[in-house]
């Protein structure tokens, strides 16, 4: 499993693609990484010398980041079950300009319980208004009202909020010549769409000069 997990690229877990672009601190493993934990798993796994092992990490679900210049908290929310549950959560960052991540922490209230977290930022500012039940493999469209699941019209005023970085109005993490052809091309008014990125319902040169800065930009799609 380890061979397997490694040699696929599955293993660290990196959902960024590190032959487009580089982060800081990335966790993935080189050809010769690899090549050495292969030899490690055929010569049988043996333990190395236990003197040079680390000291266990001790966690008190403390920051080690230091101050966040943001800080942003879910609702309050109790697990009602006792086998996976996943929920998703609407958390506002009231941002109005764009911004720049350079480190993210994510702290459990509860960390006994807690697998993994996964962080996604909106690029049209409609989330649902209330948690739904996600069907089992079946993605689910944030950009409805919780009545509405599975379709693509914006039902929520978000006023004159934008997500960061502004401009990715296919949501695909780059912001480049494909966001602004959805700009030249929209056509509608009076309802919200995509390219109308501060969601006022008109898709003008307001929009534009919200894009334009930011073209070329990386939008990070997930952080795990």
């Amino acid at each position: 499993m380890i061979a397997i997990e490694t040699d696929e690229g599955h293993m660290p877990p990196w959902p960024p693609d590190n032959q487009y672009v580089h982060f800081t601190d990335e966790r993935v493993l080189c050809d010769d990484e690899i090549a050495l934990i292969q030899q490690w798993l055929d010569g049988g796994a043996p333990e190395g010398n236990p003197a040079l092992a680390p000291i266990p990490p001790v966690y008190n679900n403390q920051s080690v980041l230091g101050t966040p210049d943001l800080a942003v908290t879910i609702p309050t929310y109790t697990v009602q079950q006792t086998t996976d549950e996943y929920r998703c959560f609407d958390i506002p960052s009231n941002l109005l300009q764009n911004c720049y991540i350079t480190a993210i922490e994510v702290l459990p209230g509860n960390p006994e319980i807690v697998h993994q977290v996964l962080v996604f930022y909106d690029t049209s500012g409609v989330l649902s208004a209330l948690p739904i039940a996600l069907p089992n493999d079946v993605p689910y469209n944030f950009t409805t009202n919780a009545n509405t699941a599975f379709g693509n019209e914006h039902l929520k005023s978000v006023g004159g909020k934008f997500c960061l970085p502004a401009g990715d109005t296919d949501g695909n993490g780059v912001i480049n010549h494909a966001d602004v052809n959805a700009w030249i091309n929209a056509q509608a008014t009076g309802v919200y769409v995509l390219p109308d990125i501060n969601k006022d319902k008109n898709v003008n040169a307001t929009d534009f000069n919200l894009l334009q800065p930011n073209l070329g930009s990386m939008a990070i799609k997930q952080l795990r």
